[in-house]
């Protein structure tokens, strides 16, 4: 499908407008970012992404910029900043009856904080996931600038010498932070694990899908690695990937692969009675194994807080220690201790 010029200008403008936004709100978090490198990486990106603008206005030939005074006119033809703000929204303007439609909608489907697990951005943490937006705007951008070899090409050849600086960060970014590989990953099997389609109904999921979604408990799977640092947390996902896409009973494999998941929440009693009524809707034997599986995760989660609780003591029994500590050099000790009459 054919783009026109107009078309091209205005998702070059969102796309660059976007870009600039999201820089400007890139914060170097270390809760987010975990390689050291990364600092250096972010500031190069921020620097690249707001040379955009400038370079889009700064091309006089530009048809972008054919501002006509205060030209107050809104249409698909004008391509001003005041035209592109405004148009959009007179265009796609709700109507009542499709709001009353999506008000029908809610509750009988994914909510959206559960569809966004559907996607690789759903498991990224803040300042990651402006990176990847950041790579999908450059993206857009290079579609609509490139879309045909033309005189618009040419003249936005600057721009897309830009984009090409930030996506050469964006890359770096994406090597050096393993979140990534992580949300890929995940993205990828959280739809044969769930069961479902991203835009599914209530009505088409199973009894296991219904009741991970009932308690909440799609977020172990999101959550799962983030708690201790696993060197084999990628080798992991990728087997439970592999054997999801093969298995010939794949019910069985997504019963076992959530019990994993979430059999601390199994101490739960209530919890526990209705996961075996789904392995038996499955037809699948309760073993001795699963108990196990259970018991053990519990204990882990029992021995992790303790751990925990240790640390946090020894933390603080080091902190009144320190603190109380006197020095003992000549000097300090004249100073710290009152003199004999």
């Amino acid at each position: 499908m054919g783009l026109s010029n107009e078309e091209r200008i205005h998702k070059c403008f969102y796309a660059a407008n976007q870009i600039t936004n999201i820089a400007k709100s890139l914060v170097l978090d270390y809760d987010n970012f975990k390689n050291h490198n990364s600092r250096k990486i972010i500031e190069r990106l921020k620097e690249e992404c707001l040379k955009l603008l400038p370079a889009l206005f700064g091309n006089k030939r530009n048809p972008f910029f054919w501002f006509l005074g205060t030209d107050e006119e809104v249409g698909f033809s004008k391509t001003s900043l005041w035209s592109l703000a405004i148009g959009p929204k007179i265009e796609n303007a709700i109507t009542p009856e499709a709001f009353r439609e999506r008000e029908k909608m809610l509750g009988k489907e994914f909510s959206k904080m559960d569809r966004d697990l559907f996607e690789i951005k759903g498991y990224l943490d803040s300042e990651l996931k402006k990176v990847y937006d950041i790579y999908l705007w450059s993206q857009q951008f290079l579609y609509a600038s490139n879309r045909y070899i033309d005189k618009l090409a040419k003249e936005y050849s600057q721009a897309n010498g830009i984009i090409a600086h930030i996506l050469n960060e964006c890359f770096n970014i994406f090597d050096a932070e393993d979140q990534y590989t992580e949300a890929y990953l995940k993205s990828r099997i959280f739809p044969l694990l769930i069961g479902a389609k991203k835009y599914s109904s209530y009505e088409e999921w199973d009894s296991l899908t219904k009741f991970i979604l009932a308690n909440h408990l799609q977020f172990k799977f999101k959550n799962f690695g983030r708690d201790s640092w696993d060197q084999f947390l990628f080798d992991k996902l990728k087997v439970w990937w592999g054997k999801l896409e093969t298995s010939k009973n794949s019910s069985k494999l997504r019963f076992e692969i959530w019990l994993y998941l979430i059999a601390t929440e199994l101490e739960d009693n209530k919890k526990l009675i209705e996961f075996k009524k789904i392995a038996k809707g499955f037809k699948i034997p309760w073993v001795k194994s699963y108990d196990k599986l259970i018991d053990k995760k519990i204990q882990e989660k029992k021995d992790n807080s303790e751990k925990k609780l240790n640390r946090y003591q020894e933390e603080k029994d080091y902190d009144k220690k320190k603190i109380l500590k006197r020095e003992t050099s000549v000097i300090n000790f004249i100073l710290n201790d009152d003199e004999e009459d």
